[in-house]
């Protein structure tokens, strides 16, 4: 409508401001993507895709306690903490390294 005009920008900063107030604490308030700003638990598709493995090898490395998972919801559907899978490869990494140091490195069996 003509002569209708939107809130100021002061009105908007200050509106923002309140909102951003109420982040949960823990939660990184950041302008750049990262893991904060993605979903905190990722699905058994999702891993297997990021470590390039299939769904059943995910499987295995959740029941055998190497990648800790947790189970919600009435179907009792996986799910794994972003900050979890982060550490495992980490973890891979360090036993990787210390393979190469000892000359005990395993050729791929892809």
């Amino acid at each position: 409508m003509p002569g209708v005009r939107g809130p100021s920008r002061a009105r908007v900063g200050q509106v923002v401001g309140q909102l951003s107030s109420r982040v949960p604490a823990g939660r990184a308030r950041c302008q750049n993507r990262s893991v904060t700003d993605s979903p905190r638990f990722i699905s058994v598709e999702t891993v297997a895709t990021e470590l390039a493995i299939s769904n059943s090898q995910v499987y295995t490395l959740l029941r055998s306690g190497d990648l800790p998972a947790i189970q919600v919801g009435p179907k009792r559907v996986w799910r794994i903490e972003r900050t979890k899978l982060e550490e495992y490869i980490e973890q891979q990494y360090a036993a990787a390294r210390d393979a190469v140091a000892k000359g005990q490195v395993e050729p791929d069996q892809d």
